[in-house]
């Protein structure tokens, strides 16, 4: 009988030594292999994530918002069972320098010229359609609703030139004036030049003031505020 136990205490040391280790081993992400235009992912900040590859610089959208929520110089590492053969983590993440990001808002408004930028909207409503690519470049499109009832489509197309990133913009007829809460950088400090650029017969206006906000950052364990 003393053998058998020996045998069986044994196996539960080693089946617990084993235990452990798996959950010590750290899961190696995934990434996207050069050339791939775009990537439906779950972010920390956006479930509904689209993320658009310029470069080196990741530009992740998110389509509930419709608000460009993460961008950021590096990679987007992937977990999940689809990629690493691993249930946890599964949410994807941003590895690299945080360049900036837009508050969990609408980034549009309407009112007239040196309006606040309110954070809690002036009833907007947006809808994203979809993504339409022409093999090198991705657009973004979705729907605004206004207050009035007049509905503005928007076409959004990142790019990266040697002046940086840059953001076409296609706006049907609006008889309003619109704002649009481009970049909201960390500290208030804009490290980098903002330009925008109109067409003929197209008034265009920048502004800038301050924004303090919360977010929820989602992780496998919960929802998070940051």
């Amino acid at each position: 009988m003393f053998p058998k136990r020996v045998i069986s205490l044994t196996a539960i040391f080693f089946a617990l030594a084993s235990h452990v280790l798996c959950q010590a081993k750290k899961t190696n992400p995934a990434h996207d292999p050069p050339g791939q235009l775009f990537r439906y992912a779950p972010m920390p900040k956006a479930t509904r994530s689209i993320v658009i590859p310029l470069g080196n610089i990741q530009f992740a959208f998110d389509t509930e918002n419709l608000r460009a929520h993460s961008v950021w110089r590096g990679k987007l590492d992937l977990y999940g069972p689809q990629y690493v053969n691993a249930k946890r983590p599964f949410i994807a993440r941003p590895n690299g320098q945080f360049l900036w990001g837009n508050p969990p808002t609408l980034p549009w408004r309407t009112g007239t010229a040196g309006a606040k930028f309110a954070l809690g909207g002036n009833g907007a409503k947006g809808k994203f359609i979809g993504t339409t690519t022409d093999g090198k470049s991705v657009t973004l499109r979705y729907m605004l609703q206004l207050p009035t009832g007049e509905t503005v489509t928007v076409q959004l197309e990142p790019s990266s030139s040697s002046k940086g990133l840059q953001r076409a913009m296609t706006i049907s007829q609006c008889k309003r004036p619109l704002w649009f809460l481009a970049n909201s950088f960390q500290d208030g400090t804009v490290k980098r030049g903002v330009t925008v650029d109109g067409i003929g017969g197209l008034a265009v206006k920048v502004t800038s003031e301050p924004l303090s906000y919360t977010e929820p950052v989602i992780s496998e364990a919960g929802s998070e505020t940051a």
